[in-house]
């Protein structure tokens, strides 16, 4: 039987894969209205939802119930959360090459940069979480997030700067998020 993986490195990896996704909206192909900047807007929305979720879901409650100050911590977190949900409201919306698009997007990675630094960080919410669960523990936690993740994504390629990729529509929240029209 493998051997699970630690919750936390499979959320710093979903934090990878959403800077990788800012970082392709700040490429100048998209920047000069690459023809994939909607969709990754898309992507960007859906991977952003889906984490949150799992952390709402799943590591907030194992912080809550293991960390010292657990509680005030996770209800920062889920506030830091319900700011960048209404982000990505707004951007859905947006025209993907308007002005406003570009200011919100980034105030969106100036957001999701902060708290993932918050979590990350050397004395942050998963260094503490760390300290105060064992490595078994925190191992069983990945295939529950493994599981939310699955259950909540469609499988959509991470658009290619060439190739017009366009998101299923997929239940997000209890809401349906069918990508740019």
């Amino acid at each position: 039987m493998p051997r699970n993986v630690n919750a936390l490195v499979l959320l710093s990896n979903d934090h990878r894969a959403v800077e990788e996704l800012f970082g392709r909206l700040r490429n100048p192909k998209h920047v000069n209205r690459g023809v994939n900047r909607g969709a990754t807007i898309d992507r960007l929305i859906q991977e952003l939802s889906v984490h949150a979720e799992i952390e709402e879901e799943i590591l907030y409650p194992a912080v809550r119930r293991n960390v010292d100050g657990g509680r005030r911590l996770a209800n920062h977190a889920e506030e830091e959360h319900q700011q960048v949900k209404a982000m990505l409201d707004e951007l859905a919306q947006m025209d993907p090459d308007s002005r406003e698009a570009e200011e919100l997007i980034e105030e969106l990675h100036q957001s999701v940069s902060s708290h993932v630094a918050e979590q990350e960080g050397p004395d942050g919410l998963f260094e503490q979480l760390r300290a105060s669960m064992d490595e078994e523990s925190l191992q069983e936690l990945g295939p529950q997030i493994t599981e939310a993740k699955v259950a909540r994504t469609v499988k959509t390629p991470v658009p290619e700067d060439d190739e017009g990729v366009k998101p299923r529509p997929i239940d997000v929240g209890g809401r349906m998020f069918g990508g740019r029209r």
